[in-house]
């Protein structure tokens, strides 16, 4: 049975440039407060080019994981060229683990994230306040729940940054 961090060493060890992002990113960077929790997949940010999706889908499907496109196969979106716009490609690992790689993000540049990225136990994780910002940004009330749920306090200086993004609105406004 695959485990996030071992799949996530092994695709770092892959040499495929992502970043982890997401819950998956928290609580590596906070482990104490994710004892005994399973979380329900990893979330990466993959760095740009179809040459790094492929590597990505070439990593899945070597440890014979299905890759899909919003639930279409993925050589068939590939094939229809309909992956702009998509975002994300999922592979489902045995186990049930499923991974959801992101390929285009207006929020996260995933080329700089990645250059700044914590590595901790051989696996790159976005910086904390980025990760906050993306969460907020995507859906701040779940943010702010998932906060809540796992004791974790959002950095005062992303509220700030969101604040300032969304015209001086409090998150969730």
């Amino acid at each position: 049975m695959t485990d996030a961090r071992s799949l996530l060493r092994q695709l770092a060890a892959s040499n495929v440039p992502f970043v982890t992002i997401g819950s998956t990113g928290l609580a590596l960077l906070h482990p104490s407060h994710f004892t005994g929790t399973r979380l329900p997949d990893v979330d990466i940010l993959l760095a740009r080019g179809m040459d790094t999706l492929l590597a990505f889908v070439h990593f899945a499907r070597s440890r014979n994981a299905p890759v899909t496109s919003w639930g279409e196969p993925f050589e068939l979106a590939h094939r229809n060229n309909a992956l702009e716009g998509r975002f994300y490609v999922r592979a489902r690992f045995d186990g049930g683990l499923q991974c959801d790689a992101s390929y285009e993000n207006a929020r996260l540049d995933a080329d700089v994230l990645i250059g700044r990225a914590q590595w901790i136990d051989g696996i790159p994780i976005c910086p904390e306040e980025d990760l906050w910002f993306s969460k907020i940004l995507a859906d701040s009330g779940k943010a702010m729940r998932f906060a809540f749920e796992y004791g974790l306090e959002i950095p005062s200086s992303v509220l700030e940054r969101v604040r300032v993004i969304l015209g001086n609105q409090a998150p969730g406004q």
